[in-house]
């Protein structure tokens, strides 16, 4: 872990939220970031899940229509949006991992010791919490 810089992991929904077990249904941020408490017992890897056999035929049906999509084509689209903000990430002054990756995950990391000292995990969420509410996700 580099110095002033705290990877959370947004998939870890095994975590204890306000004297509560996080729901799938709920991925809210505190201020400081995920709680560093974990569910007890095997709780912990049920990844927030609940049983729901109304699931089964929506996600075969979500299957089929994905299946029949040109993954090229998609990937190729999302390459033009996802490039242009890389482009922006760079001239901000953020960091951008070289190499092929694929078209609908970025990845950019601050690198100026004035933009990890001011990009803490309490303005991360901040920026996380405003974009979510545009529909923007992030993994912080």
């Amino acid at each position: 872990m580099r110095r002033g810089c705290h990877w959370i992991n947004m998939r870890d929904l095994g975590r204890c939220f306000k004297m509560k077990c996080n729901d799938a249904q709920e991925n809210n941020i505190a201020k400081g970031g995920y709680p560093t408490e974990f569910i007890k017992g095997a709780r912990r890897c049920d990844s927030g899940g609940k049983k729901n056999p109304m699931l089964e035929p929506m996600i075969c049906e979500a299957l089929r229509i994905v299946s029949s999509f040109d993954l090229n084509a998609v990937q190729s689209f999302m390459n033009r949006i996802t490039d242009r903000i890389l482009e922006k990430g760079k001239r901000m002054g953020f960091g951008v991992q070289p190499g092929p990756r694929c078209g609908h995950m970025i990845g950019l990391r601050p690198i100026s010791k004035e933009m990890v000292e001011y990009l803490t995990p309490e303005t991360m969420v901040e920026v996380a919490n405003r974009l979510k509410e545009k529909n923007i996700f992030l993994a912080v």
